[in-house]
C-alpha cells in the first residue's frame, strides 16, 4: 500500500507536540500550544485546542502504532460509515468515521508514513453562531494538518 519512502516517526514518540513546528501551527490553529495527550491507545498523541480562537478548532495528531497501518485500517472498514480512501501528498491515506460526522465539523484522517505506522488527525471545528465557513466539510482541514506532519517527518518542518 506504501509507494513513498517510509518516514520515521521514532524520534517524536516522546514528544509527538513536536509534530508540528510553531510555524506550522499558526497556520491551522492560531498559534496554540500543544498538550501530550497521555490517554491515547493508539500511539503517542498531542493535542491543540483552539476552539476560542479565530481559527475554531479542536484537533489532535497521534503517531498510530497501534492499528497495524493502513493495511489494518483497511481491515476495520466493515465498522466504519466513512471510510474514503485519499491521497496525502504522495502518501495514501483514508478518511474513516463510525459514524459520518463531517456536516458537523468532525473528521479522521489516517495517513501512512510507514508498514505499521499511520499518522492520524482527529479534529472537530467548533459550531454555533461564528462557526468557520468550512465547517460542513472540515476535511481539507485534516488534510492540510497532515501535509504539515509529513513535512516535519521529511525533515522540512
Amino acid at each position: 500500500m506504501l509507494t513513498q519512502p517510509e518516514l520515521d516517526s521514532g524520534k517524536f514518540m516522546g514528544n509527538p507536540c513536536g509534530l508540528l513546528t510553531t510555524g506550522q501551527i499558526a497556520q491551522v490553529a492560531s498559534g496554540v500550544v500543544g498538550k501530550v495527550w497521555p490517554e491515547s491507545i493508539l500511539g503517542p498523541s498531542c493535542q491543540w485546542n483552539a476552539n476560542a480562537e479565530p481559527a475554531k478548532i479542536y484537533f489532535s495528531v497521534t503517531i498510530n502504532t497501534k492499528s497495524g497501518g493502513l493495511a489494518g485500517i483497511y481491515e476495520l472498514r466493515s465498522g466504519a460509515r466513512v471510510f474514503e480512501p485519499t491521497q496525502v501528498g504522495a502518501y495514501p491515506a483514508v478518511v474513516t468515521m463510525p459514524e459520518d460526522l463531517r456536516d458537523g465539523g468532525q473528521c479522521v484522517l489516517e495517513t501512512a508514513v510507514a508498514k505499521a505506522v499511520t499518522i492520524r488527525v482527529d479534529m472537530t471545528l467548533r459550531g454555533g453562531v461564528n462557526k468557520p465557513a468550512d465547517y460542513a466539510t472540515p476535511c481539507p482541514r485534516a488534510v492540510k494538518i497532515s501535509e504539515l506532519v509529513l513535512e516535519t517527518l521529511k525533515g522540512g518542518g
